[in-house]
């Protein structure tokens, strides 16, 4: 992660994870952001998480510790993954795992997220896609500053960037 206020933002590049996943990516940005204006977070939606997440059954417990660490806590299992049991040929259980989150599932829990610990949070993260528009990064814009004239202005700007700047966004038509 770096911050460069002259580009006014935070950026973060891949899947660059502390090794103690109690600490968490997550809460690294608050501490270091609880008084800057308006970080933007570029968070690897589909250019790191969703290569983490298998379709079916859980990710191999390195790839979960990573996960764990990037969002904080571990409860991203129950909300991505369903589990079932089934009544197998000899009458035995079955239990299967199965990815139940897309990318719209792990916007909303990242937003959701960085809401508790930022004093306010943009809604609707600006996607960055691939030429098969694919989303491979959230731009998400927070506000560390908790001053309410701070959080509104930061929210305007945000909202100005999302609606005028980049109207055409799949997520903002």
């Amino acid at each position: 992660m770096t911050i460069n206020r002259k580009q006014g933002g935070v950026q973060k590049y891949g899947e660059h994870l502390r090794d103690d996943p109690d600490y968490g990516r997550i809460h690294e940005l608050a501490r270091q952001l609880v008084d800057y204006l308006g970080p933007e977070v570029l968070f690897p939606l589909g250019q790191a998480v969703m290569r983490l997440l298998t379709n079916k059954g859980t990710p191999p417990a390195s790839w979960e510790k990573r996960l764990t660490t990037c969002f904080g806590e571990a409860a991203w299992k129950d909300r991505f993954y369903t589990t079932s049991v089934d009544k197998g040929l000899f009458d035995e259980d079955e239990i299967s795992v199965e990815k139940t989150a897309g990318f719209k599932e792990i916007n909303d829990y990242m937003v959701e997220r960085l809401k508790t610990i930022f004093p306010a949070v943009h809604p609707k993260p600006y996607p960055l896609r691939n030429s098969q528009n694919v989303p491979l990064f959230l731009l998400i814009f927070a506000v560390g500053n908790p001053n309410k004239k701070a959080t509104n202005l930061a929210m305007k700007i945000a909202d100005h960037l999302l609606k005028e700047a980049l109207p055409n966004t799949p997520s903002h038509q």
